[in-house]
């Protein structure tokens, strides 16, 4: 699909997709992530795609034109995908296309067409993604809610999530935080701020969500102490508590 040169050759089945594209099957939804830069749209495929399918650069798709995508997801199981019950699922699961999908069509077949899927319904059968808990976290650990933060840090060590991984995704999520408080500070908007800093507008959404509450002080304090604690995991000290609040 791309026109990318790569140094090892690629087995490529293009024609069993053609084949599905002519038959494909109406119980399932079929989504292809292309990571590369652009389409090569001279590729036969390529057009093929566009002409039958619909296409999304997901480096410009809004939250409308992700809940809209989501909703066609729900309608093919019969079932009403909620603004209610998508802003629940962003927060659980993050703004990504592959898991939302998967996570919607969990919760289309839970709730069939009795129910509209809805906060409560996310709430009951979604699962939390990695930088969802990350997220709680900091939270907590904003919060100065010790015992909490270190209870879902040991949680997530228990299912076998490496601690230098978790510290570093938590360094990751209070710089996120600073960044966007500080350039929303210089008058950036949202979209500007998920461009200046490359993540997704979501990401900066919660991260402006949680400056609201804390002080910049606060998180550069909080980032310094993460900081030092992974240096010292770096190092071979493994640390049995997590000493986040200051």
């Amino acid at each position: 699909m791309t026109g990318e040169r790569t140094k090892t050759k690629v087995e490529q089945t293009v024609d069993r997709l053609e084949d599905y594209l002519d038959h494909p099957s109406e119980s399932t939804v079929l989504i292809i992530v292309a990571p590369y830069e652009k389409l090569d749209r001279r590729k036969k495929i390529v057009k093929r795609l566009e002409k039958t399918a619909a296409v999304y650069e997901l480096s410009h798709l809004s939250d409308t034109a992700l809940f809209q995508l989501l909703e066609q997801v729900a309608q093919k199981y019969g079932s009403q995908y909620t603004r209610e019950g998508h802003e629940q699922m962003m927060t659980a699961v993050g703004p990504h296309l592959g898991q939302l999908a998967n996570e919607v069509g969990k919760c289309a077949l839970y709730c069939g067409t009795e129910r509209p899927i809805d906060a409560q319904a996310v709430e009951e059968i979604g699962s939390k993604s990695l930088e969802t808990n990350v997220f709680l976290l900091v939270n907590q650990v904003m919060h100065q809610k010790t015992a909490e933060a270190l209870e879902l840090f040991h949680e997530l060590v228990r299912m076998k999530e490496e601690p230098l991984k978790l510290l570093a995704l938590l360094e990751r999520q209070f710089r996120i935080v600073y960044q966007a408080g500080r350039y929303q500070e210089a008058g950036y908007t949202q979209n500007s701020i998920a461009s200046k800093i490359s993540v997704h507008p979501y990401a900066v959404k919660l991260a402006l969500q949680q400056t609201r509450a804390f002080s910049r002080r606060c998180c550069s304090t909080r980032l310094s102490v993460v900081r030092r604690l992974i240096f010292r995991l770096r190092l071979g000290k493994w640390i049995k508590f997590l000493h986040l609040n200051c």
